[in-house]
């Protein structure tokens, strides 16, 4: 009887072993997936983030009435849009876009756009870039055309 109670025992303390060791796998491999997860989203955030900015940068070069005038103390002009699953009708995430024009005069003609973009709805991750484009349409000091004409300057991602 005595050798059926010891087995029993030890049956039991290594049941309890491997409940906890499971236990412990469980709740790293919940860590793991809750990074991997987070990690999608903010490469999900950085990619709305540059939709936006090719999104005002293609607004920028093909549409003359954009952004609309702005007085000369106002030289920055914002706005966001949401974005959409295939079905039109679930919410990926958004952009916000900040054009500044405050450089966009002689002899800079610069034009920064700020992006940030929102993953999820409501937003579970953002993701800022910052970049700043040529927006002179001839050579600086010259009456040739520019060839570098909105080509990106330089870029910070956030």
């Amino acid at each position: 009887m005595k050798r059926r109670a010891s087995t029993l025992l030890a049956a039991l303390a290594l049941l309890s072993l491997i409940l906890v060791l499971g236990l412990a796998f469980l709740a790293r491999r919940s860590a793991e997936y809750q990074v991997a997860n987070l990690q999608v989203t903010r490469a999900q955030a950085r990619a709305l983030a540059m939709a936006g900015l090719e999104d005002a940068r293609a607004k920028l070069d093909r549409d003359f009435s954009f952004p609309p005038q702005m007085e000369v103390a106002h030289r920055t002009f914002q706005y966001a849009e949401l974005v959409y699953d295939l079905d039109d009708t679930t919410v990926l995430g958004s952009y916000e876009v900040i054009v500044d024009q405050t450089y966009n005069d002689d002899p800079y003609r610069v034009i920064t756009l700020e992006s940030t973009g929102m993953a999820g709805y409501p937003p579970r991750s953002r993701y800022r870039v910052q970049a700043e484009f040529d927006a002179s349409a001839k050579i600086r000091g010259g009456t040739a055309d520019n060839p570098d004409y909105w080509k990106l300057i330089r870029m910070v991602e956030r």
